[in-house]
């Protein structure tokens, strides 16, 4: 009897034993699927994973109509209704992966939770999409043990199906086995019983959860899983309910628009949710902050220090309003007045502009980052009109609130459709609204792209933008055949601009503009940088 069963290449080195495998049977020699798709799974993507002890949730209080609408979603429909597929999306630090987190957690304690991931680029074990589906899985086999017979089948069968294409595993490990489980229940006696005496009984977890998508990293495995996904809802006779969770990157945003899988007569319906337009997030968020100042004032160690009235209504008013909607400003700002060793009302007066940060605090750095690895996830080629396109977008509205792309590319000498071709990847910060107008989603993106300490390379010069919207304005007259109207809105941009600036100081050239008083060019403009100084 061998002392080393089932091994091959064996050797004997100084005592060692080395004994290495290629056999099929030895990867499952208990018939064990469930620690087999484990060894092959990325756990720490997993949604108790200790890797993520402290993900993000949803305070409570907030949400409650949206994880109320998702919950019904997932629990709506008997057993023969089909499987669904919704996609939440919206801009960045909108609360995405926090509402994804509770969904899970409430659905998981209700006996609703099938199978979760949750990508994420910055951590080890989580960004790798082609682990997707064996985690998913590993955790159906674990949630739904009748399933475990016909996945051993398939492994066994032919082992590489762990390492085979994402599709591939999702038809072979997923849809094969739901569907020849649920045809071996209709024809068994356990349905009829459930049938005969309208036993109720849950058969099965519904709610399969995937947050973070775009957090995966390679868009074409992205567009990948999203197909494998939409294939799963079309062929499975279990009603299971897909919920998508990701920012509306454009290869995303155009898979599920333009794919025939969601696209033709029998394509897959998507419910889609848009974060960024949750009618009750400003009234949470206030609550959220209400709540949070209500703490400090009662455990802070500056809480004697603090004033009577402190803070008032006026201040949350506008961090409300600076959060666009979006939990991540507020929770970012929160964090950083909550301190122990800051005095929190120093503190709020920085966040509002009412004194100067010091060099060596970092307030805003969880959404700096954010911010920064957006913009920097954009293609190459792309960067340098976007930073253009930019200096239109971070100063107070002009042209009555209307800045187009059409604007920007006659500005800038562009082919029509430029602007919205290079600002594809930043959907979750920018929006075209219905007249076609660009909307920034984040009233604290110009906070950061102005203050060189915190954007760095990417910053952008505020003489410099008030010089490009200037110089748009002169363009309007050159090819206009009205008389020249200068606008108060061209004043004041002219007072505040860097006439340095190449770009002003040419148009007005070009316009062979000269001043009802007669005096040469360089003095008109040299006028608007003496006002300035007084």
């Amino acid at each position: 009897m061998s002392v080393l069963p089932g091994a091959t290449n064996t050797t004997i080195h100084n005592g060692i034993f080395n004994a290495l495998s290629t056999t099929v049977a030895n990867v499952g020699v208990q018939n064990d699927i469930v620690a087999l798709l484990h060894s092959h799974s990325a756990t720490a993507g997993l949604l108790d994973a200790k890797e993520r002890f402290d993900a993000p949730k949803c305070d409570e209080g907030t949400r409650t109509s949206m994880i109320l609408g998702m919950k019904n979603f997932v629990q709506d429909g008997d057993a023969t209704s089909f499987p669904t597929l919704y996609w939440l999306h919206g801009p960045a630090g909108a609360g995405k992966s926090a509402l994804a987190q509770s969904l899970s957690l409430e659905l998981k304690s209700e006996g609703d939770h099938a199978a979760s991931f949750f990508f994420s680029r910055t951590s080890a074990g989580r960004s790798n999409g082609n682990q997707l589906i064996v985690t998913l899985a590993y955790q159906l086999a674990t949630n739904f043990p009748a399933l475990q017979h016909f996945m051993l089948k398939v492994v066994k069968a032919n082992p590489a199906i762990l390492t085979a294409s994402n599709s591939m595993q999702m038809q072979r490990l997923i849809i094969d086995p739901i569907n020849k489980w649920q045809k071996r229940y209709q024809r068994s006696i356990r349905r009829w019983i459930h049938t005969t005496f309208n036993v109720n009984k849950k058969l099965h977890p519904r709610l399969i959860l995937i947050d973070g998508l775009d957090e995966c990293n390679d868009a074409n495995v992205q567009r990948d899983l999203i197909l494998c996904i939409g294939s799963a809802v079309r062929q499975l006779s279990l009603p299971l309910r897909f919920v998508i969770a990701s920012r509306p990157e454009s290869h995303i945003l155009a898979t599920f628009e333009l794919d025939p899988t969601f696209q033709d007569l029998n394509g897959v319906t998507v419910t889609k949710k848009n974060l960024g337009e949750d009618e009750d997030a400003d009234e949470q968020i206030m609550g959220f902050l209400l709540k949070e100042f209500a703490e400090i004032r009662r455990a802070h160690p500056f809480r004697d220090s603090l004033p009577q009235q402190w803070p008032l209504p006026s201040q949350i008013g506008q961090l409300v309003s600076k959060s666009s909607k979006g939990f991540i400003y507020p929770a970012t700002v929160i964090r950083y007045i909550k301190m122990p060793s800051n005095r929190p009302d120093e503190c709020l007066e920085r966040i509002l502009g009412l004194s100067e940060i010091p060099k060596y605090d970092k307030p805003y750095e969880p959404l700096d980052g954010l911010y920064r690895h957006i913009f920097e996830s954009v293609p190459e080629i792309n960067k340098a009109s976007i930073h253009r396109i930019f200096h239109f977008l971070v100063l107070p509205s002009t042209w009555d609130g209307i800045i187009t792309p059409q604007m920007i590319e006659r500005h800038f000498h562009d082919r029509p459709g430029h602007v919205q071709h290079v600002l594809r990847d930043l959907y979750c910060l920018v929006a075209f609204t219905h007249d076609q107008s660009i909307k920034v989603l984040h009233a604290s993106l110009p906070d950061f792209l102005l203050d060189q300490s915190r954007s760095g390379p990417l910053c952008i010069d505020l003489g410099d933008a008030h010089a490009t919207i200037a110089a748009s304005y002169l363009l309007r007259i050159r090819d206009s055949n009205a008389l020249p109207m200068f606008e108060v809105n061209f004043l004041e941009h002219m007072m505040q601009a860097n006439l340095s600036n190449t770009v002003i100081y040419n148009r007005i050239y070009k316009l062979d503009l000269i001043p009802v008083g007669g005096q040469p060019r360089d003095l008109f403009m040299a006028s608007f940088s003496l006002e300035t100084e007084h």
